[in-house]
């Protein structure tokens, strides 16, 4: 399992040489914690022929499915990323921003750690 990582943790783990962006540390906590707290996790990969602002995580557990785009405690969500946040909503879905294991947390509404 991963270890809990704070956004600023993952910045200095950055800046220290481990050549790993923080927003892929941060959504490997998020996704191992989901996974252990029993939600099937689908990773999203974006290439050519993806859909345009695709959330990076599809979350699913007992009928809830969850649409979660992981950035960074500063990252913002680009046009197409919140044009999709936008159609999710609207047609009542659920989409969440996962800036930090403590929102994955939230999400899951346990603490399985």
């Amino acid at each position: 399992m991963t270890e809990r990582m704070s956004p600023d943790q993952a910045a200095s783990a950055y800046a220290h040489g481990k050549h790993t962006q923080p927003e892929s540390l941060i959504l490997r906590q998020c996704s191992d914690y989901l996974r252990a707290a029993g939600w099937y996790v689908i990773r999203q990969q974006q290439g050519p022929l993806s859909h345009k602002g695709m959330s990076d995580l599809i979350c699913i557990r007992a009928g809830r499915v969850v649409f979660a785009e992981v950035k960074t405690a500063t990252g913002r969500l680009s046009d197409w990323q919140d044009a999709f946040r936008q159609v999710i909503t609207t047609e009542g879905g659920e989409y969440v921003v996962l800036r930090c294991l403590e929102d994955a947390i939230a999400v899951s509404g346990e603490d399985c750690w």
